[in-house]
């Protein structure tokens, strides 16, 4: 009897030890699935940061070129309006010098034809205190 009681403790012992491990496999395991899920979570706060951080370079490079093309199209538009203006007063002047140039081929006409005409003597009477 003493046999089969020590064989039952040592089996009840046993089975006992069994559980022990098995609840210790489980709360290991479920542990494990505790800091993966944690480690997860982090790793998707840490990406949405990185992406929140793409975004705000990329609307400031956005910024940056349409600066740098705002100060490239300035000088342009400058210069522009320089030479506009410049031609302008060229083209203006233009005009009055035509107008001119007109006016004396004209007066020039008029005076070849004056010296195209004979010029008419005048009369003498033999008087020479009469001229």
């Amino acid at each position: 009897m003493k046999a089969v009681m020590a064989r039952k403790v040592i089996l009840g012992v046993g089975f006992i030890v069994i559980l022990l491990i098995s609840g210790c496999e489980e709360q290991l395991s479920h542990n494990q699935d505790n800091v993966v899920a944690a480690e997860k979570i982090q790793l998707k706060d840490e990406l949405e940061q990185c992406r929140n951080e793409i975004n705000k370079q990329q609307e400031l490079l956005r910024n940056c070129q349409k600066e740098k093309q705002a100060l490239a199209d300035r000088p342009t538009k400058q210069y522009a309006k320089r030479i506009a203006d410049i031609l302008e007063s060229v083209v203006g002047e233009n005009q009055k010098l035509k107008a001119e140039n007109k006016q004396f081929k004209q007066k020039i006409e008029e005076l070849k034809k004056i010296s195209d005409e004979p010029a008419e003597m005048p009369e003498t009477t033999g008087d020479p205190n009469s001229l």
